[in-house]
Parts: C-alpha cells; sequence; structure tokens
C-alpha cells in the first residue's frame, strides 16, 4: 500500500427536495485516474456575526425499549487485504555520569501531527452546482471548489473526511470523487508547469486540469449518498499516515438492492461490495447516512423504513435493526454508541441491542425531516431543527442547550477541531459557524444550493479513532 506524507513533528489543533423530488444532470465521464428503542431492532446477516441567546435547559422525556436481532447474508467479490502493520520506537534518556546532566535523546521515529495532517477545513457540497467547497474554518474563507463528476453535476451531498485531510464526495447520481486536503501535496501531472488547483469558489479549475483530485470512481449506481473513510493508521519509523480505505453505499434503481463498497483510498477501485437485498428503498433511497465505529465497522441509517446496518469490516457480514422511528441523521460517539436523529434522538446500544429515545421538538417541517447531528467533545449531541440548534446530554438525553439560528432548515450539522459547531441550511447559500459557548455566530456565504449531511471535517472520525 502506498503511502501519504504528513507533516512530522507538526501539531495542529435533501438534498433539494431529495426526499420526494430529486433530480440532477450528470454526464459520468472517465479520467485518466478513473477507478473500473426503546424498540427491538430485528438483525439480520466574508462574515456576519449575530448574537443570540440561549432557552432554558429542558428536560426531555426519555424512553427505553430492545431490539431483536436476525443474521443477514453478505454477497462479495475478492478482498485485497491492507497491509496497517505499526512500528513504534522507543525513547531512551541517557544520564551522563561526569555531570550528572541529563541527555534527552530523540526518538527515532516521530508522532502524528494532532487531529491528522491537515484538519482545518469544512467540505461543504454544493448540489445544484455539482461541486464541492472548501472552507477555511478559521479564517471562514472559501479556499477551494471542485467538480465531483467529469461532466458536471451529480447532486452531490455527502462528504468524508480522513485523518490526513483528504476528501471523498459522493455524487447521489453515481460516482466517488477524492480531493487532496493539503494542496502542497498535490502532484503536477497535467504538463503544465505548477500544480493547477482551484484557490476560491470563482476559481472552478477543468476537471482534467485539477491536480488535487486525486481519483474518480464511477458507481453503477442511480443513487448514491453514504461515504465515510476508515482510520488511518500511523507509521512511527517513515514519518508516515497509511492512506486508509473507504466506506460506500448505493443502489441500482428504485426496487433494486441496496449495496455497499469498501474502496482503497489510494486509487478508488474496489476492494469488496456486500449487497444488503433485505434493505428496503423507499422513494429509491438506498443506504442514507454513515459513520464508521472505532473497529471500522460501518453504520447506516435508513430513512421511511427505519432500518438500520452494520457491515463488519473484517468478515463483510451485516446485521440490520429495527429502528425506533423514522430518522435522518446518524452519529456516533466515542464509546461507539450510535445516535439516530430526527424529531427524536436515538441512542443504540451495541452490546445490548436496546435504543434509547427522547423527543427533541416535535417539528413536522420537511416531510417530517430535520436533518443530521454531530456530537462535540464535550458529551453533547447538535442537532438542528428548523431554526435552532439543540444540545442534547448523550448520556442523559436531555437538552442542555438552545441556540435560535438566523434562518430555518438547519439541515447539516459539523463540529470542527477547534470546537465549533457547524450548521448549513437545506439548499441554502450560507454556512454558519457558532461558538457553542458564547452563541456568537459568524458565516460564510456564496454557496449553490448547498447540502451536506456527513462528518464534513473529519472530527467525528477522530473521536473514535484518535491518533
Amino acid at each position: 500500500m502506498s503511502l501519504s506524507l504528513a507533516a512530522c513533528g507538526d501539531s495542529s489543533a435533501e438534498e433539494g427536495n431529495d426526499e420526494v423530488d430529486e433530480s440532477a444532470d450528470t454526464d459520468a465521464g472517465s479520467d485518466s485516474s478513473d477507478a473500473s428503542t426503546g424498540e427491538e431492532g430485528s438483525s439480520g446477516s466574508g462574515s456576519e456575526t449575530a448574537e443570540t441567546t440561549a432557552d432554558d435547559t429542558t428536560t426531555a422525556d426519555t424512553t427505553t425499549t430492545e431490539g431483536s436481532t436476525d443474521a443477514g447474508t453478505e454477497t462479495a467479490d475478492d478482498t485485497t487485504t491492507a497491509d496497517t502493520s505499526t512500528d513504534t520506537s522507543t525513547e531512551e534518556d541517557t544520564t551522563e555520569e561526569d555531570t550528572g546532566i541529563k541527555l534527552d535523546v530523540a526518538d527515532e521515529g516521530c508522532q502524528p501531527p494532532l487531529g491528522g495532517n491537515i484538519q482545518s477545513f469544512i467540505w461543504i457540497a454544493n448540489s445544484n452546482e455539482g461541486t464541492v467547497s472548501k472552507i477555511d474554518t478559521q479564517a471562514l474563507v472559501e479556499v477551494g471548489r471542485y467538480q465531483v463528476l467529469p461532466g458536471g453535476g451529480g447532486s452531490p451531498s455527502r462528504t468524508s473526511v480522513n485523518q490526513q485531510g483528504d476528501m471523498a464526495v459522493a455524487a447521489r447520481t453515481g460516482g466517488v470523487t477524492k480531493i487532496i486536503g493539503n494542496s502542497m501535496t498535490c502532484p503536477d501531472t497535467n504538463g503544465t508547469p505548477g500544480v493547477q488547483t482551484s484557490a476560491g469558489p470563482n476559481d472552478v479549475v477543468a476537471w482534467d486540469d485539477e491536480e488535487c483530485r486525486a481519483w474518480h470512481a464511477p458507481m453503477p449506481y442511480t443513487n448514491m449518498r453514504a461515504v465515510a473513510w476508515t482510520a488511518s493508521v500511523w507509521d512511527d519509523n517513515n514519518c508516515l499516515w497509511e492512506t486508509p480505505q473507504l466506506w460506500v453505499g448505493g443502489n441500482t434503481s428504485a426496487d433494486g438492492s441496496v449495496e455497499v463498497r469498501l474502496l482503497d483510498g489510494d486509487d478508488g477501485t474496489t476492494i469488496q461490495t456486500v449487497a444488503i437485498p433485505e434493505l428496503s428503498l423507499p422513494l429509491g433511497h438506498g443506504a442514507y447516512g454513515a459513520v464508521v465505529d472505532s473497529e471500522d465497522n460501518l453504520w447506516l441509517a435508513q430513512i421511511y423504513e427505519n432500518q438500520m446496518v452494520r457491515v463488519d469490516r473484517e468478515d463483510f457480514s451485516y446485521e440490520l435493526y429495527d429502528e425506533p422511528e423514522h430518522v435522518y441523521g446518524i452519529a456516533i460517539d466515542s464509546d461507539d454508541r450510535v445516535f439516530l436523529c430526527n424529531r427524536h434522538v436515538m441512542r443504540f446500544d451495541a452490546m445490548s441491542s436496546v435504543f434509547d429515545t427522547s423527543l427533541i421538538e416535535d417539528w413536522q417541517g420537511f416531510y417530517g425531516h430535520t436533518g443530521g447531528c454531530m456530537i462535540d467533545d464535550q458529551g453533547r449531541l447538535w442537532k438542528g431543527i428548523d431554526d435552532a440548534l439543540y444540545a442534547v446530554d448523550t448520556d442523559t438525553l436531555e437538552i442542555v442547550d438552545t441556540i435560535a439560528m438566523p434562518e430555518g432548515l438547519m439541515w447539516g450539522i459539523a463540529i470542527d477541531f477547534h470546537g465549533y459547531v457547524w450548521s448549513i441550511p437545506k439548499g441554502g447559500d450560507t454556512a454558519y459557524r457558532v461558538d457553542p459557548d458564547t452563541h456568537d455566530i459568524e458565516s460564510v456565504g456564496g454557496l449553490v444550493g448547498a447540502y451536506t449531511y456527513s462528518d464534513m471535517t473529519g472530527f467525528s472520525l477522530e473521536q473514535v479513532n484518535p491518533q
């Protein structure tokens, strides 16, 4: 497996009516790097600044239900096993006997940068434009914008960021593209001197000229959303991150089977395919949202038909669980507890197959949807419901904070590596950065039909698989 270079020793801190009417045009061309509950689950095998005030803390009603499991089947292609072995050097202290001075001997290896290599960006899909925006979370400036399909379009909606800072984006119409997060490491490959890459929202570089696009993998799916990186492994001796792998999910038609694939992070080729014929396809939606746990197992949320799926990373078996109610968002905490979100927050314990549920706000809103959710490092789950952000204690499931937002349909939720909460309104042109302590709100504009519901900063992955 090839390795990606990290900075040694450095430290740094739907869908445009997707649920009912989804349309997007795309020319799926190729490029030179294209890769050919309380309820029991049933388990089967620029920037504007505003100030807002918090509502009083609310105590939520919590319900507990038990789940049941059934063994599922799986269909798999040949499997390639990645070598993720790590050699660790030791630090030795040497004492000079004559002077009594203690000499420090440097590590033979090096330590990984805190939070990965490049983690100060949020990647937001512009569904209506067929692009993805790279925004500096500290400067509040968009520093790059990239096509997601060779012919444009694609209606992108999910992004995932790995611990090297690289981003993968799924096109709803099929196909996955990886963009290198650290533009300083992008190769010069197109024959023009220097690296050609986007420098901002008005500088979308032509598909064949964009040199920070690592690869594009076409997919035989008519509906594709779920995308989630596995953890990176640090090589102490070579001061390198081993490239992680990428989970994706899609389906071939409104009545076809849902599939998930594990892709090679270096080139986008398929390592393994798992068919999940038991997973229903309401309105043609397949695997909807995705997270990985500390063992790189994949967890999928499904809307309308109340089914959640776990796919095992080692043997590619899977289990299905009945969700307590119709859900939308999915998140995971550092204890591997999976949370499903809509009007309720539903916490799943994999050991007991039990869901605990708590009503946050009985808002029917957009076809009964309320968008995504994400968990910070203080044990708070952040959830957008229309024009408010709610913080929910992940242990008690009680509401511990409420923040009024400048507009409604707060849909995509993310946490950055500096502790800010990000919220992206459904189909809007603005991303909001919220200070969870002071409730100050700042914004970045210029997005085009934005929609992102996923780990768009890489923070969730780092919480579950800390480096």
